[in-house]
């Protein structure tokens, strides 16, 4: 299962690296992301004299942030081990303190660099997912306060998870997906949810479903979606006889 390992783990030291280089090289010659956030006059003093005295270079966060993604892939190898109940529970207590540290790293890297948020945003929201998954105490009281779509998804995408590979307890996520996309027709975050559920769901009933969801949304990211498995059939049937997909 190593493409699953590497959809999540290795991602995260990627990303943070290039939006650690981006940091530097906005400090060093004033690149900076698009669209272009002015600062304010106001409080420009306290801005510009803030970072080398207070904060880690982004040299020490790379490395502090490399070697805990290290920890992490050590500690579970393979990120499908969450939707095994017993290996999650034996899990939890070695990858919670890993998790709690990268997202400690996270905060450090945005108060230093704003700009660099919605880079993080994806990782963060990934951290936050498998500590919910795993029943973290802080992050499920954090999760039931937040109202957010993001919020509401990720407490939908931990159950998910911990439906594990139950039809059953997969129809009640389902459920719950159906009334959330219904209420959220052009979220993204939403349509990226489904996308996974699609890929994981275990019996032909629950897959036909999550694709009637999908089509009722409307969002940039649903009508990749769409147009991805709209062409899906037309890809499978340009396959040789001889070698037909794995996937009918």
């Amino acid at each position: 299962m190593t493409s699953a390992k590497q959809s999540w783990i290795a991602a995260f030291p990627l990303a943070l690296a290039a939006m650690l280089m981006v940091s530097s090289a906005h400090a060093q010659d004033g690149f900076t992301l698009e669209p272009r956030i002015e600062p304010d006059p106001q409080s420009t003093p306290a801005v510009a004299t803030a970072p080398t005295t207070q904060s880690r270079s982004s040299g020490d966060r790379l490395a502090e942030l490399q070697a805990m993604a290290g920890e992490l892939e050590r500690a579970m190898p393979d990120a499908a081990l969450l939707y095994d109940p017993a290996t999650r529970k034996e899990l939890a207590p070695r990858i919670g303190p890993i998790l709690h540290r990268l997202l400690e790293l996270l905060d450090e890297i945005e108060r230093d660099n704003l700009e660099g948020r919605q880079q993080t945003r994806s990782v963060r929201g990934q951290l936050e997912l498998m500590l919910a998954a795993i029943d973290d105490p802080q992050t499920v009281a954090a999760l039931a306060k937040d109202n957010s779509v993001s919020g509401q998804v990720k407490r939908m995408m931990a159950a998910w998870i911990r439906a594990g590979r139950d039809p059953q307890a997969q129809k009640l996520v389902i459920d719950v997906a159906a009334e959330l996309a219904g209420k959220n027709q052009q979220d993204d975050d939403v349509a990226a949810a489904l996308a996974t559920m699609l890929r994981q769901a275990t019996a032909p009933r629950l897959i036909e479903r999550i694709k009637e969801i999908i089509d009722s949304l409307t969002g940039p990211a649903a009508r990749r979606l769409q147009k991805n498995l709209s062409e899906a059939p037309k890809l499978r049937s340009l396959e040789p006889a001889s070698e037909p997909s794995p996937h009918p």
